[in-house]
């Protein structure tokens, strides 16, 4: 998937979350949930993220290669551990985690899916199986859009 679908993904499920759960604090949920749906692509020097922070992206990548480590289980375990020596609210926690685990499950979707049991030499894929950028990750993107609209506007009145 690329970043807008990630992006827009990852709010999805925080308005999701914040209707079922509720939220208490929205504005850094919301950012969390927005930078939690691009830190997977760390891996990829060429994504949004690495481009920002090429001095990680690319160690990452070289090292581990893409949809490996920060699209799996574990990473979700390392980042939850990393969370008990940050001073982070815990709005902001809950909204990255909804993040990482959105781009995680809308990654699997794609052809390529994640290696999501990493280190074990597993892809884990969702069916159908769409192509990153193709014209159902655009539909995909679309109806995203109109579900962030159509039930995160109550979150701000």
């Amino acid at each position: 998937m690329e970043g807008k679908t990630h992006i827009v993904g990852g709010l999805a499920a925080g308005v999701g979350y914040s209707v079922l759960v509720g939220t208490g604090d929205t504005t850094p949920f919301l950012v969390g949930c927005m930078v939690g749906s691009l830190i997977p692509d760390i891996d990829h020097p060429q994504g949004k993220l690495g481009r920002v922070l090429p001095f990680l992206s690319k160690p990452i990548s070289s090292i581990f290669g893409h949809r490996t480590v920060t699209h799996s289980l574990l990473f979700l375990v390392i980042v939850g551990v990393a969370f008990q020596f940050l001073n982070l609210s815990q709005a902001l926690e809950i909204g990255i985690m909804i993040g990482l685990v959105s781009h995680i499950v809308l990654d699997s979707v794609t052809k390529d899916g994640v290696k999501l049991f990493y280190p074990f030499d597993f892809n884990f894929r969702i069916p159908p199986g769409i192509s990153t950028g193709g014209f159902i990750e655009k539909g995909v993107l679309i109806g995203l859009c109109f579900l962030v609209a159509y039930y995160g506007y109550g979150m701000f009145l």
